[in-house]
Order: structure tokens, then sequence, then C-alpha cells
């Protein structure tokens, strides 16, 4: 660990980038699936539509209220539509061609706004921690392995940046506006990371009217042609960003599922970020907020931060975009105070050593941990016509499945009827005691288990009756 910290800056981006790109390639290859419900029923599902795997009766609330722009649903559906023409369907190796466009595209976002490092910084160890900080914050791998609007979103808005702060030519300029924008279209609530960055720009550091407009001038022109995209696929001519606002803001459905205080962020950073590393995200952005709040990325960060702390409904994703401009306060925060002179010995090797274990967890294991039972489910060699679910009531995931098997909730005391009138009946649940259920029965045989069989007989604690465990029972 010594000789990597110790290498000129030059050799040490080139092996970060390499093990940056190494856990990359881990997150494409393991972390199958979806981190949140939104990645999957509002891209993934809106794709397998416009594919015509599945009708507009499946999906969510968001497609009759025309809240979600169609851009990166088509862009997956034209990227995926000529591997279906030919035939290759299968379901696995589709998410995964998605997977590695993803990031391919996050990853290179990175490559691209870490060449601005040596613009900013002089000093040799701020430019290692800054560049470390960029390509391997322990999340972002598989952030980038995420069909996500969040993923889009923050890999174009470091484009945007890139090409904003690289020089000053006016297709620099264009160009920098043109991904602010795609950003912005990807996840309308950019915006509130965008807005404070652009008024920093042309207006806090010097007032430029002439490149404010030329951004202003691409926005709109950007939307026009999201509008129109989204127009072909809600076949009726709306405007998305209006209807989000109107949807969730006035009429208040965000907070229809659930509202958060407004120190939520503040807690889940901390706590999410795994302390003590978490404080390395924390204290650069609390510093800069109180002693310089109209730093460019000081004001970007702040105004960002409190907006969504002002919104009621809150999750963690919604606030990852803000990490875009995180390297650039960590890096404004060192050369303020000087810390990175303290930066040696154990704990620069603690947070290292910590770092290196996420992101080995984050990028080799599953993003949804019943994307098992659906491989298992796709490549079995049973005839299942029906599955009767114990207590796993989420969204069926129809994109994965080789033929759309009906699933059905029962309650406990129903199992013995069904099994009397069934020749062949098949069984899913997600809790412990719903196995012995079916153990106790000779009828009844284990086809699936999420766990290997000796982790079940592991008795340290109650894990079992408290973790979810899926399993799949054929009762003749």
């Amino acid at each position: 660990m010594n000789k990597y910290l110790n290498l000129p800056y030059k050799q040490f981006f080139k092996y970060t980038l390499i093990i940056s790109l190494f856990f990359h390639i881990l997150a494409i290859i393991f972390s199958d699936g979806f981190h949140r419900p939104d990645e999957h029923l509002g891209i993934m599902r809106w794709m397998s539509f416009k594919l015509g795997l599945m009708d507009d009766k499946i999906l969510s609330w968001e497609y009759p209220a025309r809240i979600r722009p169609w851009l990166q649903p088509y862009l997956y559906t034209i990227l995926l539509k000529p591997f279906y023409f030919l035939g290759f369907n299968n379901p696995f190796h589709m998410s995964l061609i998605l997977r590695v466009v993803s990031s391919t595209i996050g990853f290179y976002s990175l490559y691209k706004i870490s060449t601005l490092i040596p613009k900013y910084y002089e000093n040799e160890i701020i430019k290692k921690i800054v560049c470390f900080s960029i390509y391997l914050t322990w999340f972002l791998p598989f952030l980038h392995a995420r069909t996500s609007s969040e993923n889009f979103s923050l890999s174009f808005f470091l484009f945007g940046i890139y090409f904003l702060e690289s020089d000053k030519k006016l297709n620099s300029k264009i160009y920098g506006s043109i991904f602010l924008s795609l950003s912005f279209i990807f996840r309308f609530q950019t915006c509130l990371l965008i807005a404070p960055y652009i008024i920093g720009k042309y207006f806090i550091q010097k007032v430029q009217i002439k490149k404010f407009l030329i951004f202003i001038s691409v926005l709109f022109l950007t939307t026009l042609i999201s509008t129109y995209i989204d127009k072909i696929g809600y076949n009726v001519w709306t405007f998305t960003p209006w209807n989000y606002v109107y949807q969730n803001i006035f009429k208040g459905v965000a907070s229809g599922f659930g509202v958060s205080p407004f120190y939520y962020y503040l807690d889940k950073v901390f706590s999410r970020g795994v302390p003590p590393l978490s404080l390395i995200f924390m204290i650069p952005c609390i510093y800069l907020w109180i002693k310089k709040p109209l730093n460019i990325w000081s004001f970007s960060s702040l105004v960002y931060f409190i907006s969504h702390s002002l919104i009621g409904h809150k999750e963690v994703r919604f606030i990852l975009p803000m990490f875009g401009v995180f390297p650039f306060v960590l890096g404004y925060f060192l050369q303020e105070t000087n810390f990175w002179k303290k930066l040696k010995g154990w704990p620069t090797k603690l947070f290292l050593t910590q770092t290196f274990i996420l992101l080995f967890i984050s990028t080799t294991k599953s993003a949804y941990g019943p994307m098992s039972f659906y491989k298992n489910l796709y490549y079995s060699s049973e005839n299942i016509e029906k599955i009767y679910t114990l207590n796993v009531i989420r969204d069926k995931l129809k994109f994965y499945l080789k033929k759309d098997i009906p699933f059905e909730h029962i309650q406990d005391n129903q199992v013995n009827e069904i099994l009397k009138n069934n020749s062949e009946v098949f069984f899913l649940m997600d809790k412990f005691h719903h196995r012995e259920i079916f153990f106790n029965n000779k009828k009844c045989k284990q086809i699936y288990l999420s766990y290997p069989e000796w982790v079940m007989k592991i008795k340290i604690g109650n894990w079992q009756k408290r973790s979810k465990v899926w399993s799949m029972f054929k009762c003749n």
C-alpha cells in the first residue's frame, strides 16, 4: 500500500484508473438486477413495452401521469432491438449488455473529469486524493452498472462539467451545455445541481451573459427534442418536466411514498456512507458550506443538498448526483485547510482498507438478491404454469421470465386446500417458518433456495427468521 501511495502522480493516476476499471468490470458481471425498484419499474419495463415484450397495463402510475421522460428507455430499446430481431432474447444476456453500456459511459465520465485535476491542483498529494475520490468512491462502480436515471444523469453531468471547465472554446461551451441539458432530461431533480452551478459559473464568478444565453438556448432545444421523443412514447403531446412537478409537488404524490425529517440525508450519508469513511464525505462539504458558500462547488452542492432536504419524500439515491462535484469540494477543502499534511499513517491506511473492502463487497453481489431465483426459474426444466406465493408480494419481474407465469398470493391456511385440488403445484416463499410447512410434507420437494443449505443450518442468533430466505417447493 505504501508503494502505491508514494508513486509519482502520473503513475498513481494510471494505477488508480486500472483499479477502478477492474471494479467496474466486477460490477458488470456480478451486480445483476436493480438497486431500487424504480430502476426496473421506470426504465426496464418501459423499454420492454417498446420492445413489444409486454403491454402498457403493467407499467407503473408514472405512465398515465406522463411524468417520466422516454429518452433513456428509448436509447436502451434502440440498443437491444437488433438483438431481439436476430433471436438473441435471453433477458440475462440483454441486461448484461445494458450494464456494459451503462458502466462504460459512467467510467468514461470519470476519466474525462479526472483530466481536469492538474488544472486545479499543483500539490501532488492533493491531486492523488482527488484522483482517488473520483475513481474509487466505493459505490460508484456499482452505481455505474445500474440502468437507473441517477446513473445516466450523474454521468452526463460530469461530461458537461468537463467540457465547460476544460477550455474556453465555443464548441466546448456548446457540448457542455448539451450534456448538462441531457443530465436534466434523464433526471429532472438534477436541475437543482445544474442551476446553481450555472449561476455560480456565469454570474457569481464573473458575469457572462453571452455564455449563459448559449446554455439557455441549448437547454431549450434539448428539451424540445426530448418533448418530441416523449410524444412518440406517450402517443400524445405532453411536457414531462411540468407533469413531474405538478404530480409530485402540487398534488403531493411523492409524499404518499413516505415523508422523512429534514436531517434525513445527514443521518443517511453518515450511516450508509459507512463510518468512519463517511466523515470524508461530510466534513469537507460542511466546512465549505460554512466558510466558502459562494465557491462554485460549495454553492452547487449546498443548494442541491438543502433543496432535497426540504422535500418531504427522501431516498439516498436522490442525492447521488451531488457526488459529481464532491471531488472538487474535497480538493478545495484540502487546499484551504492544509489538512492533507495530516493524511498519513494508520488513519490513511484504515480509510484505504475500508474503501477496498466496500468496493469488493458492492461489486461482487447481486443488486437485487432474488435475481438468482429468476435465473433458476428461467433455466428450469420444470413445466411451471402457476406459482403460489406466501408473503412474496413484490412486483413480478416479467422481463426475466421465459413465459408469463401467474404469481398468486395466498395465506398459510390455504396451502392444504391447494394441495388437495392439484396434482402438481409450486409454492414460493421468503420466510423461514414457511419452509417448515413443506419440509414436513413428504409430497413436497425443495427445488430452489437463495442460500446454500449449509448456511441455513448455522444457528448463530435468529438470523434465519429475520432474513428473507427465498425458497420454492414442488409438491405432487
